[in-house]
């Protein structure tokens, strides 16, 4: 019954969208087509779902003759879906004026029209946000600002800036200041006041609001109260404050040994995120004599046996205490690397001053690795390509790497090299080029290896870039032309195999409700929301079905900010051997939501992100597709490296 409660609370507070009978709609978002007559029956329809669904499809237009069309809506039926639409479709004087009257009408969602405020208007517009809220503190004034200058368009007077910092004070609501936080710590952080945040700490605020209090000072690099708050804020009870706290309280200017030694306590936290950031900040640390650095030293290197430490703590003491061995790092690496995981090995040797014992140490390495150790060793050993790559032998072990058994190796290496290695390798590197190309054209798990050769061949010639690119175009392999189709023409066969992706996934995305997701740690629960992102959400269950993500690493934990899983390699750098489109919305990326990993718009595949807290930078840049509501205590211990066992859909 709990399940079901959550089901529906949640299902209240998302307005309905796409649904299952809407496939031409959602299929003409999918090819990009956006295809005006089906577009335009929907926002006429006078159906509330259908308008919705259709200004959520016209965001990724970037079609601007589609605002009229939105202009003409009743903004009182779908004011979230409005503001999203018209700030997605960018600059507009039009869309500026019809946001400034709604304000106007004194409407409650003064937070969605400030936030499109900043995406669509000029310099003018700007200043009459400013007016405006000079008159009257409307909500949502510290997100226009931080839209305004995410695109350049800032106060000459920092005007703007200046009402931010007006704000900070104990008497506007928690959401302003919350919002505020949000805005200067993006965009201004350097104009804060230290002095002025204090009372943020010493309240009853939420951890999300305390968090971007936390994040200027540590912008700042300062904390310049007392211990007590130290103290108090490194032994909350919440998690998500010890850790914000471990990355900034480091910058405080400890007086004692005894100082010292409570923040290290942290180590010792019962959560593994917060361990290892405390870990991860020791660096920031200003140790006031000689004799408490020895003390710390000793104290970390004895850490590096204790088995009441996760191996990931461990891993960051040992790469942390490099910085006490400088002329001594061989020796430390050798008597110590035994000590932690691999991974923490190549990430050493990656940092230390001698390149020549770092090459030589990887390349032995990854003579026995397996693929995913291999990738992790020679991304390392990439850290020294500056000093090696006029050496012989690492330019040679290099070019040995365009094996066809290796395309994450090969991804790496074309993103590694520079155009004189290119040049003064250039015979070697087409010969290369032709043979891997010719070889693995038409497998599909290639293909971003072939994308990533050919964008070489620009450090080569016109002539031999225009041979492999008609090489590619002449294949059978319509997902990768698809992912080069800025290069070449989008063909019928291209399309048709787009269709037969898009049928494929549109036929789950309504069939299950949700996951129960069992890891190491425990099991939780998530809610899809096909409604909003229903590619995205059949991609997720058709993959699910497929086993794909059964005994899959969380390969990316950033601590209080998000876990992301879902690439079978573990490396981050791979999925399946297609992609999907971005599906943005006003949904904000609240904690617990569930978001697709990208590397720019429509570049998805099967890697996803759970968030560990409230960030709206994220908002309206990702594709927001469910979220967590069961199991939250396994969201807060998620460690790198710990594995989703297996995935059951729910119906």
């Amino acid at each position: 019954m709990r399940l079901v409660a959550v089901f529906l609370v949640l299902l209240s507070v998302l307005s309905a969208q796409y649904k299952n009978h809407d496939y031409e709609l959602v299929k003409t978002t999918f090819l990009r087509e956006f295809d005006k007559n089906t577009l335009e029956n929907y926002l006429q329809s006078g159906e509330l779902d259908k308008v919705n669904a259709a200004l959520l499809s016209i965001a990724h237009s970037q079609d601007t003759s589609f605002i009229k069309n939105i202009l003409g809506l009743d903004f009182i039926q779908q004011p979230k879906e409005i503001a999203f639409a018209l700030g997605e479709l960018g600059q507009s004087k039009l869309s500026a004026k019809y946001l400034f009257k709604q304000i106007e009408t004194g409407t409650e969602f003064t937070n969605e029209i400030f936030d499109a405020l900043g995406k669509v208007g000029d310099e003018d517009d700007l200043l009459k946000c400013i007016s405006l809220y000079e008159k009257i503190k409307l909500t949502g004034f510290p997100l226009a600002v931080y839209n305004f200058h995410l695109r350049g368009i800032k106060n000459e007077n920092e005007e703007d800036v200046k009402l931010l910092l007006a704000n900070l004070n104990a008497e506007i609501t928690e959401s302003d200041l919350f919002y505020t936080l949000f805005a200067l710590y993006r965009v201004a952080s350097d104009k804060v006041n230290p002095d002025k945040l204090e009372f943020i700490f010493q309240n009853e605020f939420k951890p999300e609001t305390k968090l971007y209090g936390l994040g200027i000072l540590r912008k700042l690099s300062s904390f310049p109260y007392s211990f007590d708050l130290v103290q108090k804020l490194i032994t909350d009870s919440d998690w998500s404050i010890r850790c914000e706290a471990a990355r900034t309280v480091c910058y405080y200017e400890y007086q004692s040994p005894d100082e010292i030694f409570a923040y290290l306590n942290l180590l010792f936290d019962s959560n593994p995120n917060v361990s290892l950031t405390a870990t991860q900040s020791i660096q920031n640390i200003k140790f006031r004599d000689e004799s408490l650095l020895r003390s710390v030293n000793e104290f970390l290197t004895n850490l590096l046996n204790d088995p009441n430490l996760s191996e990931n703590t461990r891993g960051e003491i040992f790469l942390f205490l490099n910085t006490f061995h400088k002329g001594t790092e061989v020796e430390f690496y050798e008597e110590y690397s035994k000590m932690v995981l691999p991974i923490f090995n190549y990430r050493y040797l990656a940092n230390i001053s001698n390149c020549n014992f770092a090459f030589t140490e990887l390349r032995k390495l990854y003579g026995n690795a397996d693929d995913y150790n291999k990738f992790h060793i020679y991304s390392n050993m990439m850290s020294h390509f500056d000093s090696l790559k006029h050496d012989e032998k690492f330019t040679n072990f290099v070019l040995d790497q365009y094996s066809p058994d290796q395309p994450l190796i090969i991804t790496l290496n074309n993103l590694s090299i520079d155009s004189s290695f290119a040049v003064a390798n250039s015979e070697k590197l087409r010969e290369k080029i032709s043979e891997l190309v010719s070889a693995k054209l038409e497998n599909s798990f290639f293909n971003q290896a072939i994308s990533s050769l050919f964008h070489v061949t620009n450090y080569l010639d016109t002539l031999f870039t225009n041979e492999i690119l008609s090489t590619i175009s002449s294949s059978s392999n319509h997902e990768l032309k698809y992912d080069l189709r800025s290069e070449l023409t989008f063909t019928s066969e291209v399309k048709e195999e787009r269709i037969e992706l898009f049928d494929k996934l549109f036929n789950y995305a309504f069939e299950y409700s949700g996951a129960l997701i069992v890891t190491n740690k425990g099991t939780f629960t998530i809610r899809f929301m096909p409604e909003i992102a229903p590619i995205s959400v059949g991609n997720f269950i058709y993959l699910s079905k497929n086993n794909f993500y059964d005994n899959v690493i969380f390969h990316r934990v950033v601590p209080n900010f998000v876990i992301q899983t879902g690439d079978p390699t573990g490396t981050g750098w791979s999925g399946p051997s297609h992609t999907i489109v971005s599906e943005f919305s006003h949904i904000p990326f609240d904690t617990y939501y569930i978001g697709m990993a990208s590397s720019g718009k429509d570049t998805e595949g099967s890697q996803w992100f759970v968030m560990q807290n409230n960030y709206p930078h994220l908002n309206t840049h990702y594709t927001n597709f469910g979220k967590v509501i069961n199991g939250f205590e396994v969201i807060k211990n998620i460690d790198q490296y710990d594995v989703v066992k297996k995935i059951e859909l729910i119906k």
